[in-house]
């Protein structure tokens, strides 16, 4: 994908959180820029990022790079909108991605916004059709499509790409578990015409009913990972288990540099603001300035500029790059300064 021909915004706020970035959004916002887009000329991508996508993503530079830059970042986690509270820039709500599908279901059935279902099997496709229409009356499925048990790049994306194209679907929902689905967004969604793709994991599962999601009282506790653990422990238990065993880690890496004292040092260098963030005055790292990095990032990278790089001593340099907004520091030989290490570099 081509963020430069799909992005329309920075957008709201944003929090970093673990290793990656969430706006400061609500699920009224998250229809209301729906609607936006559906009205606008130009496409867009949204991710809705749990502690398992936190988990992936460092260690994935498509998966990172396709959330760092895209247009809106849900936080459909309860465990990281209560880091985001500890870390002092907290985030509104958490926004799960199974409860705004059937919201958009229904306001593109009142908008007449077409739909395409990319994912999951032919019968759950058919019944989760089925039941979509018989309780959003008007809602216009334009199409869907069941692919193979297969990396992305096997599939017959050609067939894929034209069928939606012919469709004239306005919001791709994708649900083939991540990060295969997002890097189906990445690899071939701007060329399918349509107006938002989205990763939507088991929500047509949810739909049809092959899967049953946690009562509501447990979503609200933040236990509804225990509860899908618990419907099936074989798959689920191993994957949580080193779930929160990153999270405990990474949360305590952004809570321990938040409280360290860095030194400061004059910068050298020529390079303008537009080029270079300059931390070298900074002796602390806040959530304010994480947050600042990420959307200098993501303004470069819609203005079809080199991603900035940071000026900052050897030490901050390296937490950043503990953090993920950066590659690991090369020392300068007679100042001991980071020599001009990227972040969030896109691959």
């Amino acid at each position: 994908m081509n963020p430069q021909e799909t992005h329309h915004d920075v957008g709201p706020a944003i929090s970093f959180i673990v290793g990656l970035p969430f706006h400061h959004t609500t699920m009224e916002d998250a229809l209301k820029d729906y609607v936006s887009i559906m009205r606008g000329d130009r496409s867009a991508y949204w991710v809705t990022a749990n502690v398992d996508f936190a988990t992936r993503a460092p260690t994935d530079p498509v998966l990172k790079d396709l959330v760092f830059h895209a247009d809106r970042v849900f936080c459909d986690g309860l465990p990281l909108v209560w880091l985001s509270k500890l870390f002092g820039r907290p985030l509104p709500e958490r926004v799960a991605g199974s409860d705004m599908v059937p919201l958009l279901l229904e306001t593109s059935a009142s908008k007449g916004y077409r739909i395409y279902f990319l994912g999951s099997d032919e019968a759950t496709l058919a019944k989760a059709s089925k039941i979509a229409t018989e309780r959003y009356p008007g809602l216009e499925i334009a199409g869907h499509h069941s692919p193979p048990f297969a990396h992305v790049h096997e599939w017959d994306n050609e067939h894929i790409v034209a069928d939606i194209q012919a469709t004239d679907a306005d919001l791709v929902l994708v649900a083939v578990g991540s990060p295969k689905q997002e890097r189906w967004i990445s690899g071939y969604f701007d060329q399918t015409g349509a107006k938002l793709a989205i990763g939507i994991g088991a929500s047509l599962d949810f739909i049809a009913g092959s899967q049953t999601r946690a009562p509501r009282w447990i979503q609200r506790v933040g236990f509804e990972w225990l509860w899908r653990m618990l419907t099936d422990p074989k798959r689920l238990a191993k994957r949580y288990a080193s779930n929160f065993t990153y999270l405990g880690r990474a949360a305590f890496t952004q809570w321990r540099a938040y409280k360290k004292h860095y030194p400061i040092e004059e910068r050298t260098d020529d390079q303008s603001q537009d080029e270079v963030i300059d931390l070298s005055a900074n002796d602390k790292l806040t959530p304010e300035i994480l947050a600042e990095c990420v959307t200098k990032m993501r303004k470069a990278r819609l203005a079809g500029k080199q991603t900035p790089t940071v000026a900052a001593s050897s030490e901050l340099s390296l937490e950043l790059a503990k953090l993920g907004l950066m590659a690991a520091p090369a020392k300068h030989k007679s100042t001991g300064r980071a020599l001009d290490p990227q972040f969030g570099k896109g691959h």
